[in-house]
């Protein structure tokens, strides 16, 4: 994973990476039925 700017602001890349989670795992999900 790409952390920009972990050093100035590393809550809310935090926040951004919980808030795609379920995104990237129901992504993830479809790509595993597709294949």
């Amino acid at each position: 994973m790409v952390r920009l700017s972990s050093s100035q602001s590393p809550v809310l890349v935090d926040h951004f990476l919980l808030l795609l989670q379920p995104f990237l795992q129901a992504l993830f999900g479809s790509f595993q039925g597709i294949l």
